[in-house]
């Protein structure tokens, strides 16, 4: 899973094992993509067929499409329904309550959490055969910058499936979105004691040190752990040319 300790919505996982990194998969979307408002304008409930009507016009026109994580399960992408906001606020409050990655005053309430996310675009990963939560992301607008520019995303895997290579999956996913909605850079953080987090950045490359908080968040034990800011420039990736089998899923 991945944690947020700065700001709302900066992308940060953990829990992640030394798996080849999936590389770029969309690319070349219009650029007319970055003038569409982004993610979810009301995060009240509301039937999830509704929801993804909203949502359509605001998000890669590949959603949803299957992929296959590094372990070779089938995944299905899409966007997140409201029934699985709510799952992911209860994993990211499990992690808090076990001091994993996520400040145990972090989100209050899950209300706390939808406020933060509103104006967000939110996607799971499930599993193809059986719809399980395998993970979610959410990308907004960065709350470092002063624009609309720059990406900030926050995400969770799900504990039973950590330590098969799919937070560095899912924080590569993030990027390619990213690139799709029209952003040219994003901002990483993770807590200074998330260790894999910091692999993880390494592995991923390009990512830039810039920034540390010597009083990031607090523990579920009331101790404070200190974050550390990471940047990456997005532009160089827009024509790399992709590297991961994937193909749409055809709705009616």
């Amino acid at each position: 899973m991945w944690p947020k300790s700065l700001k709302p919505g900066v992308l940060t996982f953990l829990g992640i094992s030394q798996m080849p990194i999936l590389q770029r998969f969309s690319r070349n979307i219009p650029n007319s993509i970055s003038t569409i408002s982004r993610g979810i304008q009301n995060v009240d409930h509301q039937p999830s067929n509704n929801r993804k009507l909203q949502q359509a016009v605001r998000v890669p026109h590949r959603v949803p499409f299957v992929t296959t994580l590094p372990d070779g399960d089938e995944v299905v992408i899409d966007f997140m329904t409201d029934g699985q906001i709510s799952e992911v606020y209860a994993m990211i409050q499990e992690d808090a309550e076990n001091g994993v990655g996520y400040g145990i005053n972090e989100y209050p309430s899950e209300n706390a959490f939808r406020l933060e996310i509103k104006g967000g675009s939110p996607f799971a990963v499930r599993k193809k055969d059986s719809d399980k939560l395998v993970a979610g992301f959410i990308i907004t607008s960065s709350s470092f910058y002063r624009g609309t520019e720059v990406a900030d995303a926050l995400g969770i895997v799900h504990k039973s499936e950590r330590r098969k290579g799919i937070g560095d999956f899912c924080m590569q996913i993030c990027e390619n979105f990213a690139i799709d909605l029209g952003f040219v850079a994003i901002y990483a953080d993770c807590f200074s004691n998330n260790k894999a987090m910091l692999r993880s950045i390494e592995r991923i490359g390009g990512y830039i040190r810039c920034g540390y908080l010597p009083m990031g968040g607090q523990m579920s034990n009331g101790t404070y752990v200190s974050s550390i800011l990471f940047y990456k420039d997005l532009r160089h990736s827009m024509n790399t040319e992709p590297r991961v089998s994937c193909h749409c899923l055809l709705e009616d």
